[in-house]
């Protein structure tokens, strides 16, 4: 752990149960390592470095088998790396007056490294204790489909004939530590802009095509509208509502007629963040010495939607071009109904969908997405606690925050 003023960093490529080297700008206060010595070993083990030490002037056959068994002790398995590794650990930093000052301390890291550390404040001291054993997780809940598409650091990518879409859900989770009993201490409660923005700047020098919004929605609503009639699967009818539905609200939001490609559009779920605190009993009570100053680590979150058109061929400076080929496009959907176009729209609609996780890297797709992301997100993510409103105070689970997009009416208080 690294402390730099106001912030704590924890390197992001260790895991929790590894042994965290503790330094500050003034001091470095690193674990010494105990040299092994013969008298801390067994007669046992004295034996063995022993005959292995004599053997290594002996023959060939020796020397090659010598070097086989240091081989094999340089590269022991990750699952007993961990295992050693699950001893429980003390990683100290210390804090400078400032951070007294403030009661809060930003924190760096992954959330797996921080979860079940115990933290506890020793004169200037930051004390970060990882247990010897971990709690058992809580079993996950069956999710849905809302709740799937609605997690958080899940990419949709949605390609269809002649139209791609890309939403993403961002956390911006921020993580700190606080000192005292006051939890709310220095967290924005500025109310969110209601309004869909660009991400980021157009470039003066690129011009991006721009798409009749009216025309994008038609589109994708007479694609759901066909979706039953091409014997799609009853599983997947509602994959594709869901799924294409996320469009239709994000275009919405859009306060103009036409919205331009290739360009990343962005709005806040809620009008206020979501926090929570993580109460640590043994860190109360190891606080004792420094006037029975509370240490908790709190998440702050403000869930925000990112989507961008990706690609469409009926952009507004083809549009003359593309209109009789669209027309003819649905002409054979809802009219002929050929036996070429059922099973080109059926082979459409099973692989329009592909969704990432991007913290873990991994990608899901094909007719069984749904159920490869929901045992992904059993298997490596936390069943997180419940978050609470910072401006009515209202908590929910996380799994109904899913259900509800991540947005609720601050105004509506049934307390």
């Amino acid at each position: 752990m690294d402390s730099d003023d106001n912030c704590l960093v924890i390197d992001e490529s260790m895991d929790v149960d590894m042994e965290v080297t503790s330094t500050t700008q003034s001091r470095a206060e690193t674990p010494v390592s105990g040299i092994e010595t013969s008298k801390d070993k067994t007669p046992h083990e004295n034996w063995i470095n022993s005959s292995h030490k004599s053997s290594e002037d002996g023959t060939p056959k020796q020397k090659e088998r010598n070097a086989d068994r240091n081989r094999n002790k340089s590269t022991s398995t990750p699952s007993k790396d961990r295992k050693r590794s699950m001893s429980k650990r003390s990683h100290y930093i210390r804090l400078t007056p400032n951070v007294f000052r403030e009661k809060t301390l930003n924190v760096t890291a992954q959330k797996h490294q921080l979860y079940n550390m115990q933290f506890s404040v020793k004169g200037s001291l930051l004390i970060g204790e990882t247990p010897s054993v971990y709690p058992a997780q809580t079993p996950f809940p069956d999710l849905n489909l809302t709740q799937l598409l609605n997690w958080p650091g899940i990419k949709i990518n949605i390609s269809l004939e002649h139209f791609s879409f890309n939403h993403e859900l961002k956390e911006n989770c921020v993580r700190d530590i606080v000192f005292g009993d006051e939890v709310m201490l220095n967290i924005d409660t500025q109310k969110n802009p209601a309004e869909t923005r660009y991400l980021q700047k157009v470039p003066s020098s690129k011009t991006y095509a721009m798409v009749c919004k009216e025309m994008v929605e038609t589109y994708v609503k007479s694609l759901m509208e066909a979706a039953p009639l091409y014997e799609v699967g009853p599983s997947k009818l509602p994959e594709i509502e869901k799924s294409f539905q996320k469009i239709l609200d994000n275009i919405a939001t859009v306060p103009f007629a036409s919205i331009q490609t290739r360009i990343t559009h962005t709005r806040f779920l809620n009008e206020q963040k979501y926090y929570r605190v993580f109460d640590n009993d043994s860190g109360a009570v190891a606080a004792a010495d420094n006037n029975n100053l509370k240490v908790r680590l709190r998440e702050t979150i403000n869930p925000e939607a990112i989507f961008w058109i990706r690609r469409c061929d009926f952009t507004l400076d083809q549009i003359d071009v593309w209109y009789d080929a669209i027309d003819e496009f649905f002409e054979n959907i809802f009219v002929k109904k050929g036996d070429r176009i059922k099973e080109t729209l059926r082979d459409r609609f099973k692989k329009c969908l592909t969704l990432k996780c991007e913290s873990c890297n991994e990608s899901f797709e094909g007719a069984l997405w749904a159920v490869k992301l929901k045992d992904h997100i059993k298997q490596k993510h936390f069943v997180d606690k419940e978050w609470t409103c910072v401006k009515c105070k209202r908590s929910w689970e996380q799994f109904e925050l899913l259900q509800m997009g991540w947005k609720h009416d601050c105004s509506f208080n049934d307390h």
